[in-house]
């Protein structure tokens, strides 16, 4: 059944849901609210599956980069000069975790074992999309094998 009811928004822009309306609804719970012309149509989160929330995410995060890089707030380089920076990114991120996975290495007692661990490193350094991409609270990285270890 349709319920309709009239409410306002404040100077704020906060809009009151009729308490008649929001019974169902918990305090604190996330809306997602969407804009179509004039009319604005709000969907409770929970109603969404989790990578929708992550995707929303996302799109806004997208859409805010766009408007910086529309403002003129991106540098513009070339691809071999982007490749290098991004390599230089990458070295830097492993770094930051290089310490203790060095020292794990390091106690790998079977030669061959241990450069195969080293030549895996190395394939992902060159090409970070190597390895089977994770899903859940993982995704958006990915996972390579080695047992026992699980390079990531």
């Amino acid at each position: 059944m349709v319920n309709i009811n009239i409410t306002k928004m404040s100077s704020k822009g906060q809009i009151v849901i009729p308490n008649e309306m929001r019974r169902e609804f918990k305090e604190g719970e996330e809306f997602v609210i969407i804009k179509n012309g004039k009319q604005l149509i709000l969907k409770s989160v929970k109603d969404f599956d989790n990578n929708l929330k992550e995707d929303l995410i996302f799109a806004k995060r997208t859409e805010e980069a766009w408007k910086r890089y529309e403002k003129g707030e991106f540098k513009s380089m070339d691809s071999k000069e982007f490749l290098k920076k991004l390599k230089t990114w990458w070295l830097i991120l492993i770094v930051e975790y290089a310490n203790s996975f060095e020292r794990e290495v390091k106690k790998i007692k079977h030669q061959e074992f241990k450069l195969k661990v080293k030549k895996q490193i190395v394939k992902i350094i060159e090409n970070p999309e190597t390895g089977k991409p994770m899903r859940f609270d993982r995704k958006g990285t990915r996972e390579v094998y080695i047992s026992p270890y699980r390079l990531s």
